[in-house]
C-alpha cells in the first residue's frame, strides 16, 4: 500500500470518528497529514467521492461537505481553485448544499452539468443570462423550473410549450381571463383543460364542448356546467 492509500484510509477512518460528539476532521487528521494528502493527489477531490461511497447514500454529501470544509479552514486556496476549475459535479453540489462557496458563479457552473437535478439546483442562484439557457433545457423539469423563474414576461412560452406540464404550469400561473389562453381551447391536455375551463371567459366554454377531452373529465363537465348555467343567470 502506498503513501497515498495509507492517508486515504486514515481519513475514511477519521471521517468515520468524527460521527462522535465534540470531534472534527481537523482534530482526527492533523494539517501535515491533510496537506500530504491534497499534495499527493491533485485530483484528490474528485476521488472523495469515492470514499463517499463507503459510506450509506444519506450520509455521502455530508462526507463530502465535512472534507471539504476541513481543506477550507487550513487551506481555502485549494478548494477555492477546486471551485473555479472542477468538472466534478458532485463536488460543486457539496458546496452549495453547505452554503460554502466563493462565488456566486458556482450555479452557473452547476447549469452545465449533465444531471438534471444539478441544473434545477443551479436556477436558484445563476445569472440572467444562463437561466435564459436553462429556459430552452431538453428536460422538461429544468426548463419548467427555469420558465417559472424568468416570472410573467416567459408565460407566453409556457402556454406554448409542447409538453403538457409546462402548458399546464401556464395556465395555472396565468390570470383569470388572460388574452392567449382563447388559443388554447382545443388543447389535447386534460391537464391543461381541467385549468383552462376556471380562466377563460364564461362565454368561450361553448368551445370547449368540442374538445374530445371534454367527456373525459367529470370534473371538467361539472365547472363548465356550473359556469355556464351562472351564465345564463347573467353572473358571467
Amino acid at each position: 500500500m502506498d503513501d497515498k492509500d495509507e492517508l486515504k484510509n486514515r481519513y475514511v477512518r477519521a471521517i468515520s470518528l468524527s460521527w462522535q460528539p465534540n470531534r472534527n476532521i481537523n482534530e482526527l487528521l492533523s494539517l501535515q497529514e491533510m496537506t500530504a494528502l491534497v499534495e499527493l493527489d491533485k485530483d484528490f477531490c474528485e476521488d472523495i467521492v469515492e470514499i463517499a461511497d463507503e459510506f450509506s447514500q444519506s450520509n455521502q454529501l455530508w462526507v463530502m461537505c465535512n472534507f471539504y470544509r476541513a481543506i477550507a479552514a487550513v487551506m481555502p486556496g485549494k478548494v477555492k481553485k477546486w471551485e473555479e476549475t472542477t468538472l466534478n459535479f458532485d463536488f460543486l453540489v457539496s458546496r452549495v448544499r453547505a452554503f460554502e462557496y466563493y462565488s456566486f458563479d458556482i450555479f452557473n457552473r452547476l447549469a452545465e452539468s449533465p444531471f438534471s437535478s444539478h441544473r434545477i439546483l443551479a436556477i436558484s442562484m445563476c445569472d440572467n443570462k444562463t437561466l435564459s439557457v436553462l429556459t430552452k433545457d431538453s428536460n422538461v423539469n429544468v426548463r419548467k423550473e427555469a420558465l417559472l423563474k424568468m416570472g410573467p414576461k416567459m408565460l407566453d412560452a409556457m402556454l406554448e410549450d409542447s409538453r403538457c406540464e409546462i402548458r399546464e404550469a401556464g395556465v395555472i400561473m396565468a390570470p383569470i381571463g388572460y388574452p392567449k389562453l382563447s388559443e388554447m381551447i382545443d388543447d389535447l391536455s386534460i391537464r391543461v383543460i381541467r385549468h383552462l375551463v376556471k380562466k377563460v371567459d364564461a362565454k368561450e366554454l361553448v368551445y370547449i364542448l368540442g374538445n374530445r377531452n371534454f367527456k373525459k373529465s367529470n370534473n371538467v363537465r361539472i365547472v363548465i356546467e356550473t359556469r355556464l348555467n351562472g351564465l345564463g343567470e347573467g353572473n358571467g
